[in-house]
């Protein structure tokens, strides 16, 4: 689904959990919520903040997904048997 994130916590360095209930260093145990709802909650968390801070960040599913993949893996086939300048 394109507008579902799950929510990376750069203050205590973990994804929420589902229901916003806690953080987990697992991206398996992370909660994925509606776009619309990320950026709620991320914005939420900036404010008051000064200078202001992101603190929750809203990544895409599907962003996740493709890194899991290997699909955003860069080809370093081109490179492989070249001698080293």
């Amino acid at each position: 689904m394109i507008d579902s994130c799950y929510i990376w916590s750069n203050e205590h360095r973990a994804w929420w959990r589902p229901n916003e209930l806690g953080y987990t260093p697992l991206i398996g145990e992370a909660g994925v919520y509606p776009l619309a709802r990320a950026v709620q909650i991320c914005g939420v968390a900036l404010y008051g903040s000064r200078p202001p801070v992101m603190n929750e960040i809203p990544v895409r599913c599907m962003d996740i997904e493709k890194i899991m993949d290997g699909a955003l893996l860069p080809d370093y086939s081109q490179f492989v048997g070249k001698p080293k300048p």
